[in-house]
């Protein structure tokens, strides 16, 4: 199940940040202390062959998978760890890329993330991330 979705920068700026909550015994706190470790985790497995890793919080293990488009990395966080959830939430991320330049026409830029907030927000939105 899919905990939040984040998309940063190279340089570790975060461009949008949303989590996914079913129930609220089931919260989850992104604070700024775990997005910075997760940031940095990435760039030390940026040039590895694989696209996630684990990162283990007080209160849970999360898998951190994560796709580079561009200067944007788009990074989702789950509780599986099984090689097929994995795959399926790369093909997730591809999806919401695509879905995201189709709406730009194709020319969607870091830009789009600041000045078209909402807009990015009502395609995650209709995404299925639960």
């Amino acid at each position: 199940m899919v905990k939040f979705l984040l998309i940063i920068n190279q340089k570790g700026i975060v461009r949008l940040v949303r989590e996914f909550n079913t129930r609220f015994e089931d919260t989850f706190f992104l604070n700024n202390e775990l997005i910075y470790g997760i940031y940095q985790q990435l760039n030390n497995f940026k040039n590895k062959s694989r696209n996630y890793f684990q990162i283990h919080t007080a209160e849970r293990d999360i898998t951190i998978q994560y796709r580079q488009y561009a200067s944007l990395y788009f990074i989702i966080g789950t509780e599986n760890n099984d090689t097929k959830s994995i795959e399926e939430t790369l093909i997730l991320i591809h999806e919401l890329v695509k879905e995201i330049d189709t709406s730009f026409q194709m020319k969607s830029c870091e830009l789009d993330f600041i000045y078209e907030y909402d807009k990015i927000n009502k395609i995650v939105d209709r995404m299925n991330f639960i």
